[in-house]
């Protein structure tokens, strides 16, 4: 099973920065997609360049591959690794918002670091205002405390 360094340490955390850290990966995932559709748009004969295809070859020696499709190649196994990081992550995630027990704390933690919204769009969602900087910050202690909790779903 795949788990960067990076993963593991990021399982030592406090909740907050399980949180945090959950949403600058999916930024750092976007960015790199968005780099890979420029390298894309700007390599030559670019229907010819399959990246699903796995590398003979690795960078410098230029094998099989030319140059542009060897970087595509990486770009794409790059993207990849994040994206499973980021799974990963998600998943262990999920399992600790399970454990807290307040539905609307559970919304605001859901929404907000997984679906990616804004506060104030999660307050409207929820029927709360400004009331929702508050409920957030219950939110993050309670999802604290569900992390040290152990599951049931743990113990399988």
């Amino acid at each position: 099973m795949f788990e960067p360094l990076l993963f593991q340490f990021i399982l030592q955390l406090a909740g907050i920065d399980e949180l945090n850290y959950i949403k600058r990966l999916r930024y750092v995932i976007e960015t790199n997609l968005i780099t890979l559709k420029k390298m894309r748009a700007e390599a030559g004969h670019v229907s010819a360049i399959d990246t699903t295809i796995p590398k003979v070859s690795k960078v410098g020696s230029r094998g099989n591959y030319d140059w542009e499709a060897i970087q595509l190649v990486e770009q794409q196994e790059k993207i990849d690794q994040y994206q499973e990081e980021y799974d990963e992550l998600k998943k262990e995630i999920m399992n600790n918002v399970r454990k807290m027990n307040d539905p609307v704390l559970r919304e605001i933690i859901i929404s907000h670091y997984i679906e990616d919204k804004e506060l104030k769009i999660v307050a409207g969602v929820i029927g709360y205002s400004s009331h929702i900087y508050q409920l957030h910050a219950e939110a993050l202690e309670e999802y604290g405390r569900a992390k040290s909790q152990i599951a049931l779903d743990d113990l399988c």
